[in-house]
């Protein structure tokens, strides 16, 4: 029978009758609702669907004397108490749980606590639920195959303290650059976290490693940079992997366009000198889409008139990133141009040009003036530089008050 604990949670046997197999027999799973949320968990079983009391939720005999029968739901109770217990838990440490907080603490149970296996469970499971989108989450799946990369195994989440992180970041220094070891490091303590909310107990020193984050200092090309690119571009000696790619670039310059907005983006998005589009990355909570409207300037118009009526080509990222670091070396630009740089770009200009930050915010689809202000400093240090120039031409001269 069906059982509950104080009203909120129920797990139970069903059967998926809309799929039966041509013999009469169909899978049965584990159904998890908490708080109308629900999820049903596939067993290994298939069983007839005259043999299933819908009424009591439990499967009956198949015949008479049935041997097996008794194996079977002896199974089936075996895997249902998993989840009663792990609920149980979450109850007696008056702790507010879900369907997902459920599953996942058996699954860590049932793995010895390893990282590697926990972090992409509950990978899968983020993207499954909305919480993640999959770019962020080939970034989450790199963390835990680089900890296999340092190991060569899988480790026990109990087993990671101060020092193991230590040697971990020093060896991941020596493979990568500062930001790159310090977000493989932030994302395995994300899911160390979330496994210790849901009762895994860690390493007591697990806290105490700290990695400062990386300052954050856009790269963006000043005028004369852009100006370079632009020529190379008018030069007519790129190869057509290169023009395209130039292109692309160029164009979000002037647009502040993200990269996943690049890859789909469309003329039919152009209305009134505005583009005018749902851009890809938005807020998870976000329970509207809204429209983002970015004046088309005309240089900007001027890259999309070399199109001939097609949309914009964009590779993979990688390729991208990849043919951006050939063209900054023909244009003989000494940085490291990948696709953020256009967005980075693209808003440090208006900032110089003293656009004010909740205009700048809009166009670039930030939530909050918090993500902006990044390209406002960047402009009042660039303006704080080239004071520093006048001052350093009139060096020589000293003021003498009689």
């Amino acid at each position: 029978m069906e059982k509950r604990i104080d009203t909120i949670c129920s797990i139970y046997t069903m059967i998926n009758k809309q799929r039966p197999k041509p013999d009469g027999t169909a899978r049965l799973y584990i159904r998890i609702t908490i708080r109308k949320e629900s999820r049903k968990i596939a067993l290994p079983i298939y069983w007839p669907l005259r043999c299933f009391n819908e009424k009591s939720k439990t499967i009956e005999p198949r015949m008479e004397n049935d041997n097996d029968y008794l194996p079977f739901l002896a199974i089936i109770e075996t895997e249902k108490s998993k989840y009663w217990k792990a609920a149980k838990i979450f109850l007696l440490k008056d702790m507010n749980f879900g369907v997902c907080d459920l599953i996942s603490s058996v699954f860590i149970t049932e793995n010895s606590h390893l990282l590697v296996e926990w972090m992409k469970y509950k990978i899968r499971q983020q993207i499954v639920d909305g919480e993640i989108k999959v770019n962020t989450s080939g970034n989450h799946k790199t963390s835990a195959n680089t900890v296999l990369l340092y190991l060569g195994k899988d480790i026990d989440m109990s087993l990671i303290d101060s020092k193991w992180l230590t040697k971990y970041t020093v060896w991941l220094l020596s493979k990568m650059s500062y930001g790159g070891a310090w977000a493989r490091v932030k994302d395995l303590k994300t899911y160390m976290r979330l496994a210790e909310k849901l009762g895994t107990t860690l390493h007591p020193d697990f806290k105490n490693h700290c990695l400062p984050k990386p300052e954050s200092n856009p790269i963006y090309l000043e005028k004369f940079e852009l100006e370079k690119l632009i020529q190379l571009f008018s030069g007519g000696d790129l190869s057509i992997e290169n023009f395209d790619c130039l292109r692309s670039f160029l164009f979000a310059c002037f647009t502040g366009l993200r990269i996943s907005d690049l890859k789909r983006f469309d003329n039919n998005w152009i209305v009134n000198n505005e583009i005018i589009f749902k851009p890809t990355k938005k807020r998870l909570t976000d329970k509207k889409d809204h429209n983002l409207k970015i004046p088309l300037i005309p240089i900007a118009a001027n890259f999309l008139s070399t199109l001939n009526g097609q949309n914009l080509v964009i590779r993979s990222d990688q390729k991208f990133n990849e043919r951006l670091k050939t063209i900054a070396k023909l244009a003989g630009i000494n940085k490291n141009l990948t696709t953020h740089v256009a967005r980075h770009t693209f808003a440090t200009s208006l900032a110089l040009l003293d656009v004010p930050v909740t205009i700048i915010s809009q166009l670039l689809g930030h939530k909050t003036i918090a993500s902006t202000m990044i390209y406002i400093h960047i402009a009042d240090r660039v303006k704080s530089d080239e004071m520093q120039k006048l001052q350093n031409a009139f060096s020589s001269f000293s003021l003498k008050l009689a």
